[in-house]
C-alpha cells in the first residue's frame, strides 16, 4: 500500500503547512519516482494489451504502438 502522503505528492498536492510541505517534498521523491515507474509500467501493459486485442490496420493501433516503441 501506498502512503497517503506519498499518494499527495505524486498527485502535487501541496499541504498548507509550509514546513511539512518542505519536509515531504525531501522525503518523498525516492518512493515518489518508484509509484510514478510502476504506474507507467502500467499504462505500458494496458497499451500493449490494446495492440495484441485490435485490428492491426487501425490507426489507433498506429498511434499506440508508435508510443510503446
Amino acid at each position: 500500500m501506498i502512503p497517503s502522503h506519498v499518494v499527495d505528492a505524486c498527485l502535487s498536492h501541496i499541504d498548507s503547512n509550509s514546513m511539512r510541505a518542505a519536509y515531504y517534498r525531501e522525503n518523498v521523491y525516492g518512493p515518489r519516482v518508484k509509484v510514478m515507474e510502476e504506474w507507467s509500467d502500467f499504462i505500458d501493459l494496458q497499451l500493449k494489451a490494446v495492440v495484441t486485442n485490435f485490428n492491426e490496420h487501425s490507426p489507433l493501433i498506429e498511434v499506440i504502438t508508435a508510443i510503446i516503441s
